[in-house]
Order: structure tokens, then sequence, then C-alpha cells
């Protein structure tokens, strides 16, 4: 169908929406609360007329869904991220809003207390979200593109090569069982060779998705990131979860300790993407026939990439150093040069903060054009270097064994709010320092006239989705934080809740930490 055929799409959307609905609508009658849905319409709780009414609803989302996203870029992976953070915007609009106003007759239920209690239903949406997009998909099959061989092959390997280093990090903690979803601190070969088929999966999924390389190393690092964020909803979370346990384990308790297993696929999903990126320009550099570059040299390029990221990063660690000097962190930063002093620690502190900021240089080198893109990804990269950082290099250069538990990362929040901010700055500074840059032998009309174009190209794209969907990981962390043992005994059932108890390993870090 052509893109603007509007009653095509809507047709289309509220089929696929049938189909998410399906997909979620088992999913709340597994929650035991599909049978409230029809009180949204005064009627009687009943398992019927809450099915009625929710595949009517999900018909109806579907179809604002296709006439969203009809002018968008329409490959597999677009689709995926829209339909992901579409489906986190009715978290808010349906849990959080009309439920409390039209079912429960309260007020708003924006707060943390009502999110941790409805977060099965964020897990629920978003899977509605990928049900949907992927059913939208199939009718368009025909226009989408295919992966090719080299393409799989690449995603199987970089999928091997991301689990197997995040891996090594999960079995340091006695917790490598997280990476599949079972309880179990045996590094074992059986164990191992289902943490290396996982990968391997996730990345032939990934090159489904992301058959074609198209944007920068970073873009693709935060393409890597968030999906990771979802093969750990659908693989130990779902999958793995009604497979040995026979439910779905989405209570506060479950999610709590199941922690290491986020932070270890955000991890994941990001080597994944920059291997799979790096993999498929070297298959291109070597098999494919060369392409003009419009610019400089890429040795030129890179050069320029360095000075401006390291500029920039000098930018963003003064104002991350603001906030370390009033909670007094510097101290404990100057153990990585096994000192105590808090003026060897703000030493470190700039040092490391331009060291990242040229590695954002070189891996987001033409990819920001303008304001909103430049802290998209400048915040995304923050929260990788979160994860990266303070939860795992800081531990491992001072002599300790990351800590990935729940627990022991809830004290580091107040570290994430300071990489995310100093990733907005470093973002925006870089693009300031790029954009100011014209070839001499290109006309600065020329040049800006291929930046709008290319800006407008990005956000046909699933850019936009993927900077609110990091935002939302984000702001989910303080949510599993706060989940108790108890509220996941309230939500499942005692004895299953009590197999995957685990004690957290390690004690916590501190407060706030660099970005290392």
């Amino acid at each position: 169908m052509r893109r603007n055929d509007l009653a095509a799409w809507l047709l289309a959307g509220a089929l696929a929406g049938q189909a998410g609905g399906t997909v979620y609508g088992l999913v709340m009658r597994h929650l035991g609360v599909i049978e409230s849905i029809a009180a949204l319409v005064r009627l009687p709780p009943s398992a019927v007329g809450g099915w009625i009414v929710h595949m009517v609803v999900a018909g109806i989302i579907g179809a604002g869904f296709a006439a969203l996203i009809r002018r968008q870029e329409h490959s597999a992976g677009d689709l995926l991220f829209w339909g992901l953070i579409y489906g986190a915007v009715w978290w808010i609009i349906g849990p959080l809003t009309l439920a409390p106003l039209l079912i429960r007759r309260e007020a708003l239920a924006w707060d943390l207390t009502s999110a941790q209690e409805t977060f099965p239903m964020l897990l629920g949406h978003l899977q509605y979200g990928v049900t949907t997009s992927l059913a939208l998909l199939i009718w368009r099959r025909s226009s989408f593109e295919r992966p090719s061989t080299g393409a799989v092959v690449r995603g199987v390997l970089a999928g091997v090569v991301g689990a197997a280093m995040t891996g090594k990090a999960l079995v340091d903690q006695g917790l490598l069982g997280q990476f599949v979803g079972i309880d179990s601190h045996d590094p074992s070969g059986p164990l191992w060779l289902g943490v290396l088929l996982v990968g391997a999966g996730t990345g032939l999924a990934f090159a489904a998705t992301v058959p074609t390389v198209r944007d920068s190393a970073g873009a693709a690092l935060v393409r890597g990131f968030v999906f990771g964020f979802l093969a750990w909803i659908l693989i130990p979370m779902t999958i793995v979860g009604l497979a040995t346990r026979g439910m779905l384990p989405w209570g506060m308790g479950f999610a709590h300790d199941a922690f290491p297993g986020l932070l270890a696929y955000l991890l994941f999903g990001g080597i994944l993407g920059l291997a799979y990126q790096w993999l498929s320009v070297t298959w291109r550099v070597l098999f494919a026939e060369a392409t003009s570059h419009d610019d400089e040299g890429y040795g030129t390029e890179g050069l320029r990439a360095l000075g401006r990221g390291s500029a920039a990063g000098l930018l963003g660690g003064l104002f991350y150093t603001v906030m370390l000097a009033r909670l007094g962190s510097f101290e404990g930063i100057a153990q990585l040069m096994r000192a105590d002093n808090a003026a060897v620690g703000v030493l470190v502190h700039v040092v490391v903060s331009v060291i990242w900021g040229a590695v954002y240089g070189l891996l987001f080198r033409r990819q920001t054009y303008g304001i909103g893109s430049a802290v998209g990804w400048g915040v995304a990269f923050g929260f990788f270097l979160w994860v990266v950082g303070p939860n795992t290099l800081f531990a491992v250069l001072t002599g300790h064994t990351p800590d990935w538990s729940a627990d022991g990362a809830a004290p580091r929040t107040a570290s994430l709010v300071g990489h995310l901010v100093y990733g907005a700055v470093l973002g925006v500074g870089f693009h300031y320092l790029e954009a100011r840059h014209n070839p001499w032998w290109q006309p600065r009309r020329t040049r800006l006239e291929a930046r709008a174009r290319r800006r407008r190209r990005q956000l046909q794209t699933s850019a936009p989705a993927i900077w609110a969907l990091v935002m939302l990981i984000a702001l989910s962390l303080p949510i599993i934080f706060g989940g108790s043992d108890e509220m996941g005994r309230n939500a499942m059932k005692s004895d299953a809740q009590a197999s995957l108890t685990s004690e957290p390993s390690g004690p916590p870090m501190d407060d706030m930490q660099p970005m290392r």
C-alpha cells in the first residue's frame, strides 16, 4: 500500500492491534485483571465482557498506531522501536490515568507506588506494542528489507561475542544463570552453552530487524542497548518464566531479583550493536564496491572528532563536577589511583570525562543534526556509561567484583542522574563544535542543505523512539529499586517466589562515581 493510503493503514493497524490485544489479553487473564476491563463501559466485572472491551480498545489503539507511523520509515527495526514506545505511552494513558479515573474513581496514579503496582502492565503494554508492530510488518512483508546471509552471520557472531563478554561479568558475580533466567550459580558447560545460544539467537533477531547499517557506530550502540532491554523482557522475564514455572514472573519482587539480568542484557545489547556495526563496516570495506566520501578523509575526520569530543567531554565533566562536589564524592573517585585525596579525585574525573568525550566523538560523528538529536544521543550514551562505569569498570579497576544487584545499584541512582546530565551536555557541546565546521571546498549553503536533509530523514526513522525508550528504561530503574520481595509475593505464588529469591552479591559502591 502507498504510505499515504490512510484507510488501508487504519484497517491494517486495527487488525494488527487485534493481534497485539490477543497477546496482551492472555497476559491480563494470567494476571487476573481481565475481568476489571469491563468496567470501562460500565459493565459488571466478567471475563467475557472484559475480553470484548479489551479487544475493541486494542483494535482502536492499533489503528492509531498505524496512523501515526504511516509516514515514517517502515523497516523492521523502525516499526519495532516505534511499537515499543507506543506501548509504553499507553501504559501511562491506561493503567496510570484512565483506569483510576474511570474504573476506581480515584485520582491520577502518577506516583512511584502506583508505577510499582502496575509494573506488570508496563511489560504487557510493551509486548502489545511489539506484537502490533510485528503484525504490521508481516502485512508489509513485500516491502521491508530481508537480511542477507552475510547479515545473519554477522548478527550471530556479534551475539556470541556479546554474550561471552557479558557472561564473564556474570560469572565473576556467581550469577551466570541470570542471563537465561534460571536460578543457577554453577557456570557449567551446559549453562554456558545456553548463554551462547541465547546470544546467537538474539544476534540473529537483531540482524533481522537491522539488516543494513546506515548510521554511525554510536547509533548502533544505542539501538543494541534498547534491543537488549527488549530481549530481557522477552527471554528471562517471559519465555523462560513460562517454560520453567508456568507463570509470568513480572511481580516487583521478581524484577528486583532479576535486576542483574537487566544490566547484563543492557551491556550485552550495546556490545551486540557495536560488534554488528563494526563487522558490517569491515565486510563492506573488504567485499563491497568503494563509495565516495563527501567530506574529508577518514583519518582527518577521525582526528577532528577526537578533538571535538574531548572538548565537549571536558564541558560535560565540568557540569558533572558541580554535582560531585556537593555530594563529596571525589575521595571515592580517587580510589582509581589508589588514593583518597579530593584533588586527585577531581583530576581523575576530568581526565575520564575527556576520554569518554573523545570516544563519543568517534562513535557519534556525523550523527547529530540539531539540539534534539544531540540531547537524545548524548543522554543515551550517558546511560550506557552508567552501566559500563560505576556498575562495572569502577569495581574492576579498584579490585572489587562488580555488583549488579538491585540493592547494590540503588545507591548509584544519583550517579545515573549525573551521567545523564553529562551525556546531554556532551552531546550538545559536540553538536555545536561539529556544526560550526565547514570544509573550505564546500559552499556553506550546500553544507546546511545537506544537513537539513539528513535531519529530516533521521526524524522519519526510529531515532526519536529510541531516545524516548532510553529515558523509559532509565525511569524504570527507580521503580525496580523500590520493588520488595513482599510485593512480589502478593502478586505471585509464594512458592514460586521463594525459588527465585537470591542474595545480593558484594557491598554497594559509593553513591556518586565518575564516567569510568
